[in-house]
């Protein structure tokens, strides 16, 4: 009997019959050994397995340039960050950089001092050139003229620029008014009150009336939702010359607002609702106050007591009827023809919905707008509206070429009384406070003097009529 150790368990004893008994400790050994190399194999296998996948579903290599979109020059030191997180990097001094990122969806934010930030998703692209934009800091640092944009220390010229957020604070119906008072040398004059009367004479240091491009495009300034503006730059100077004979006035550019490049989409709607009332009115006389300049004249010029208006009947009217003698108070009242045709304020409310956005290839934004503006007159119906759309498209239809699309629609309707808001004024000013601005039968219209005119007659669309006129705009121009 010989006593051996197991390699699988704890000592035991082997009894052998009429033979020798082998030796396990050399067994035991050998196993060992191979156990041994079979985990080394699994492991190093596992740790390959583990390592590839990683590299496969985890990590993306992206590369690419930085440039200035006017330029085209490359931007060294720009920073390309991944979306969310602290990795990133910068541009070398050719604006080349590269990026392991964690997934092929990640975001990439690239930033450079001086230019608007711009946020392009991967999509699982291995190389990304990105063109930055000069961005505006003040509000005052890139500027239109006639050539094209330039950096506003590198203008010599006098160009003044109103950015469109200064002119979404303004509630008025039309552009031109909104120009008011925001660029030095731009003078603007009202002709009309009528709703919708964008009769407005502009010039520009009093050379008379300037060229207006919209786009590049010839338009009038009340042709445009100032919802849709961009910018606008007025050139007043030799900066004007590249436009020829007609830009002797100066020029007014106007820039409409357009999608950039992998711009989510994004949608933004505007409501104003405002009032509007006469800065200031005349007073206007009472009827005792009226029959006492009268008589003072008739008195003055050597007319007798009998034309004039006797003193009772000035103080009755004076004291409305209060005073001794003056019988009945209610013949002796005064009325106010002002109060009786116009309103106080009449209201406007405007409504615009756009979307914005673009991809790697088409830019787009498209916008629709409503306004709404009521007369001055007491009288209803006395109004404007209207009703107007805008789509700008860039397309990148190959690497060497690149098309825009721009529509631009736009209805008004206008309601307005036959007789022009001069003759009116002048209906009202001549009104007798001693005539009834009412009369008990509502189907008759009184009259304000001897010479039976009436402003409430004239402001009566039943009554005197009506002026409405419609008109369209389609305007469809097609750049390469």
């Amino acid at each position: 009997m010989a006593r051996e150790y197991s390699p699988f368990g704890p000592p035991f004893f082997v009894v052998w019959r009429g033979r020798p008994h082998h030796d396990f400790s050399h067994q035991r050994q050998n196993v060992m050994k191979d156990f041994t190399a079979r985990v080394s194999i699994l492991s190093a296998l596992i740790g390959v397995f583990v390592l590839a996948s990683g590299t496969a579903f985890g990590q993306h290599q992206v590369s690419g340039t930085v440039t200035d979109s006017i330029e085209g020059s490359p931007l060294p030191g720009a920073n390309v960050v991944v979306d969310g997180t602290t990795t990133g990097t910068t541009t070398d001094e050719q604006g080349q950089y590269q990026l392991t990122v964690s997934s092929p969806t990640d975001t990439l934010v690239f930033s450079f001092v001086g230019y608007r930030e711009k946020r392009i998703p991967i999509r699982g692209r291995s190389q990304i050139d990105v063109a930055l934009a000069p961005g505006t800091l003040m509000g005052e640092e890139l500027v239109v003229v006639g050539y094209g944009q330039q950096r506003e220390e590198s203008v010599s010229g006098s160009i003044s620029e109103v950015e469109s957020e200064q002119l979404e604070q303004v509630g008025v119906a039309n552009n031109t008014d909104k120009l008011a008072g925001r660029v030095p040398g731009l003078v603007t004059r009202q002709t009309s009150g009528r709703p919708g009367g964008d009769y407005r004479n502009l010039s520009i240091r009093g050379f008379g009336n300037p060229l207006v491009l919209v786009d590049g495009v010839e338009m009038r300034m009340s042709q445009i939702d100032p919802s849709t503006i961009e910018s606008i730059s007025v050139l007043k100077d030799a900066s004007a010359a590249i436009y020829g004979m007609r830009a002797g006035n100066g020029v007014i550019l106007v820039e409409t607002k357009r999608g950039s490049e992998e711009q989510e989409p994004r949608l933004n709607y505007s409501s104003t609702v405002s009032v509007q009332s006469p800065t200031r009115v005349p007073n206007q006389v009472t009827a005792g106050q009226m029959l006492e300049m009268r008589r003072d004249g008739i008195l003055l010029y050597g007319g007798s007591e009998t034309d004039a208006p006797d003193q009772q009947t000035i103080e009755c009217y004076k004291t409305t009827g209060q005073a001794e003698g003056c019988g009945d108070a209610a013949q002796w009242q005064s009325y106010d023809w002002y109060e009786a045709t116009y309103q106080n304020w009449s209201p406007q409310q405007e409504h615009s919905l756009s979307a914005q956005g673009g991809t790697d290839r088409i830019n787009y934004f498209v916008a629709g707008g409503f306004l709404d503006q009521k007369g001055a007159f007491e009288e209803d119906g006395i109004n404007f509206r209207r009703w107007n759309g805008r789509s700008n498209l860039d397309v990148d239809v190959s690497e060497n070429i690149a098309a825009a699309m721009d529509l631009s629609y736009r209805r008004e309707i206008r309601k307005n009384p036959t007789l022009g808001g001069p003759e009116l004024w002048d209906q009202v000013q001549k009104a007798n406070p001693t005539y009834r601005t009412s009369l008990p039968d509502t189907n008759l219209i009184p009259v304000a003097n001897a010479e039976g005119q009436s402003p409430l007659g004239a402001t009566s669309r039943d009554a005197a009529g009506f002026d409405d006129s419609g008109r369209t705009f389609l305007l469809l121009p097609v750049a390469p």
